[in-house]
């Protein structure tokens, strides 16, 4: 009997390494496939920025300096985007990067990033970020970026336009040990 559970126990064994195999084949064929096609969506962005460039050197109109700006900056926070989407891949084999983070600011970039989503101009934002003791906050910055990306841009997408007054509120407490984060 012994025997046996010890064969069946090593046939396992064999079975979990070969699964583990086949398990990092695709994991790197994934995250093959997310490069190329971080690169492939990077391509045109960088088409875009130079002839943002070449727009602004042929003309040279005041009133125009505004939109330029404003392009450049969209396409910098597509590059990001993409950038941080690429790195997600990487999010389960890397270890946590630690940093202070000011979340005033990060919300604030974050909001003027998705105010040319369709409807987000409707909707009132209520942002109140709470820390009574000034305490720093430290955090993964790729990772809170991701988080509080995906809560505005779902809530702006999937808003209820039928209803008076949409709003987005988010309320977050900074505290010693921990972040609350009420959306």
């Amino acid at each position: 009997k012994t025997k046996d559970q010890l064969s069946e126990i090593r046939q396992k064994y064999r079975q979990l390494k070969q699964r583990n195999k086949q398990l990092r084949k695709v994991n790197k064929e994934l995250d093959h496939f997310l490069y190329s096609t971080a690169h492939d969506l990077r391509s045109p962005l960088t088409s875009l920025s130079g002839l943002v460039h070449v727009m602004r050197l042929e003309n040279k109109q005041p009133e125009l300096i505004h939109y330029f700006d404003r392009m450049d900056k969209s396409i910098q926070r597509q590059e990001n985007f993409i950038a941080q989407i690429a790195s997600f891949s990487k999010n389960k084999i890397m270890k946590i990067k630690s940093e202070e983070i000011d979340l005033s600011n990060l919300l604030k970039e974050l909001i003027e990033y998705h105010q040319f989503i369709p409807g987000a101009d409707q909707i009132k934002k209520e942002i109140t970020v709470q820390n009574p003791e000034d305490l720093p906050f430290y955090s993964d910055y790729n990772r809170i970026t991701i988080l509080l990306n995906n809560l505005l841009s779902n809530a702006i997408r999937y808003a209820d336009f039928s209803k008076p007054n949409p709003f987005i509120q988010m309320d977050i407490s900074i505290r010693k040990t921990e972040i609350a984060i009420d959306f």
